[in-house]
């Protein structure tokens, strides 16, 4: 039962997390590169995901407990947080002249 209650909680945030990256990968990219961006970036999960799997197998055979495990996901978590950090909410209004400042931010970035 244990086991089952993990896999569906790991299903339900790993879901999440997709809804979410792809949510910020529309708002980021051009509408003219979203379909080539999103399908390399869902191409690219496979071998993290490969990877990620092998070194979780070789964590749990060399010590038997979650906790390196757990440790490792919240720098992972971590890490991601702080790359993404500093991208702005593209939808926030601004005024005055960092209004101009962040529009031509946002147009960089969308080209």
């Amino acid at each position: 039962m244990e086991f089952v209650l993990i896999f569906f909680l790991m299903g339900a945030a790993f879901f999440a997390g997709e809804v979410g990256a792809t949510t910020l990968m529309l708002e980021i990219i051009t509408q003219r590169h979203r379909a080539t961006m999103l399908a390399i970036t869902s191409l690219s999960n496979i071998p993290g995901a490969l990877v990620a799997g092998w070194i979780g197998s070789v964590v749990w055979r060399n010590s038997h407990s979650i906790i390196p495990l757990a440790i490792a996901s919240i720098v992972t978590v971590a890490g991601s947080m702080m790359m993404l950090h500093p991208i702005r909410e593209p939808r926030k209004t601004l005024a005055g002249p960092q209004a101009d400042k962040e529009a031509a931010v946002t147009s960089n970035l969308r080209t």
